[in-house]
């Protein structure tokens, strides 16, 4: 098993580089505590994350997504293969990065709380009022909100 992630852990590094100062989050199996992984992540300069054992809340971020990836995806249907999978993945990145709505976010996506949020301004609305072009106020310096993750497989 170990050497399995590590060819995996290996092959994603081609894609991302070396100097991507990626966390990667992971649960507590053994492979990913051996001395051999931990000494490839720092190589790399890659930040290893995961919860200590019995208390989520050390990686309460993660242990929130995995949560919610699992009930609105992983176990509400079943997949033909490793491809159809992640193909659904992705789907559902692209779903939570951009399209899902948040509480937290004022009903809002993080898509649409960024251009609120980040200075891009969402596009032109006529007013019932006036009738006239008219764009929300934005603050250009404004930080993202720390609710908005960019997700992505790698």
């Amino acid at each position: 098993v170990l050497d399995m992630v590590m060819d995996m852990t290996i092959k994603e590094l081609d894609v991302i580089g070396n100097n991507s100062n990626a966390i990667l989050h992971s649960d507590q199996g053994w492979q990913y505590q051996h001395k051999r992984y931990q000494e490839l992540l720092k190589e790399n300069n890659i930040t290893q994350s995961m919860s200590r054992k019995g208390n989520c809340l050390d990686n309460a971020v993660m242990e929130n997504f995995f949560g919610l990836l699992k009930s609105e995806l992983l176990y509400l249907q079943k997949f033909e293969s490793a491809d159809h999978f992640r193909e659904k993945l992705e789907a559902y990145l692209k779903y939570y990065n951009e399209d899902r709505i948040k509480i937290k976010l004022g009903g809002k996506s993080c898509k649409s709380k960024l251009r609120i949020t980040c200075g891009k301004a969402p596009p032109l609305a006529n007013t019932p009022a006036s009738g006239s072009q008219q764009a929300a106020q934005l603050s250009p310096r404004a930080a993202p909100p720390a609710e908005c993750h960019d997700y992505k497989i790698i």
